[in-house]
């Protein structure tokens, strides 16, 4: 077997050199790179932030019920403590030791001058004064 000798370029011939090229998009990708980069800290910062607002806003929520269902309880004792105080049980007691109040034997009613068109109660005038006689209803 024969071997072909290889082809050297003449000298007649233009040579041809390799220059080195910039890469055009390299700029580009560079600061496309750090956009996204900048977008995914500010999500992250922005998840954490809103996280935390939802948090404190949770804690606020829960601080305020707690509040409420306290006062709710305290309203509903002093309500009770209230209707224990009205009772006259509780008030004849203290009239009579503290003030020298007693009760009187007899009820005589306060009546005031008769307001025209005002109804009139049962037992009593027109002019408020209490009937000794008994009341027969027409009909």
């Amino acid at each position: 077997m024969t071997v072909r000798p290889l082809r050297t370029p003449s000298q007649d011939t233009v040579q041809l050199r390799v220059i080195a090229g910039r890469d055009r998009m390299r700029p580009f990708r560079t600061l496309l790179w750090a956009l996204y980069t900048l977008a995914a800290v500010a999500a992250f910062l922005a998840f954490i932030y809103l996280r935390t607002a939802v948090d404190e806003a949770i804690f606020r929520i829960n601080e305020i019920e707690d509040r409420i269902a306290y006062e709710q309880a305290r309203r509903h004792h002093l309500q009770l403590e209230k209707i224990r105080l009205e009772s006259p049980s509780e008030i004849v007691p203290i009239a009579e030791q503290m003030l020298g109040l007693v009760l009187p034997d007899d009820v005589v009613p306060v009546v005031s001058d008769p307001v025209a068109g005002a109804p009139v109660v049962e037992g009593f005038s027109e002019t408020g004064v209490p009937r000794t006689d008994p009341v027969r209803s027409e009909g």
